[in-house]
């Protein structure tokens, strides 16, 4: 889905998102939520076929730390969904709460479903990582462009971005990790340290953290 709004193309390909992976999950929901299939098995099915839907393109949206709580909400409902819902009468609703915590977890040992803004903050490396591969740079063959250069000139000598532009950029999660990291942007820590490639699980924790 396509919005005309620079500022809001992020929340409509979400919402977008939100709704396909819905449809997707209700799909399956007699697959997912049947307590006769083995547990394990419906964790499986649910991240071959909801996640991918749900994560699909999110990786390059300019996804707000709002944009990324919803997500993980959303991923939790669907597995209180799926381990079984049960409210005992006359129970507090905060105890209901943490004994659905204890059995998502309890899940979890079972079939590792990583939370979804853990994903995308994957995603967003291996893309970084991929754009400025030495070996494979379709970047650097077709244009003289980088990220760096546009970070620099919209961000180092402008205190605000132009009006018209988008509030936040798909790889400001990247930007802040490498200059915390490598004191450098991350179009140019991709292209001289070698070791880039194998900073994906710090750069996740270090996203999913600010």
């Amino acid at each position: 889905t396509i919005s005309g709004h620079l500022k809001r193309r992020g929340l409509v390909e979400l919402q977008h998102r939100i709704q396909i992976g819905w449809m997707t999950f209700h799909k399956y929901k007699c697959i997912l939520t049947n307590k006769h299939i083995d547990l394990k098995l419906r964790l499986q099915l649910f991240d071959a076929v909801v996640s991918p839907t749900i994560l699909f393109g999110l990786a390059t949206l300019p996804l707000t730390k709002s944009d990324y709580h919803t997500v993980d909400k959303l991923q939790r409902k669907m597995l209180r969904l799926i381990v079984g819902w049960i409210r005992h009468d006359g129970e507090d609703w905060s105890d209901t709460m943490s004994r659905m915590n204890r059995r998502i977890a309890f899940a979890m040992t079972i079939w590792e479903c990583k939370p979804w803004s853990w994903q995308i903050f994957s995603k967003q490396f291996r893309v970084a990582t991929k754009i400025f591969d030495q070996q494979n740079s379709w970047a650097a063959a077709t244009s003289t462009w980088t990220p760096t250069n546009e970070w620099q000139q919209n961000f180092s000598t402008e205190p605000k971005r132009r009006q018209g532009r988008p509030s936040k950029r798909w790889d400001d999660n990247l930007e802040k990790f490498a200059m915390n990291y490598f004191r450098m942007s991350w179009g140019t820590a991709a292209r001289i340290r070698p070791e880039w490639p194998f900073f994906e699980q710090v750069d996740v924790q270090f996203c999913s953290s600010v």
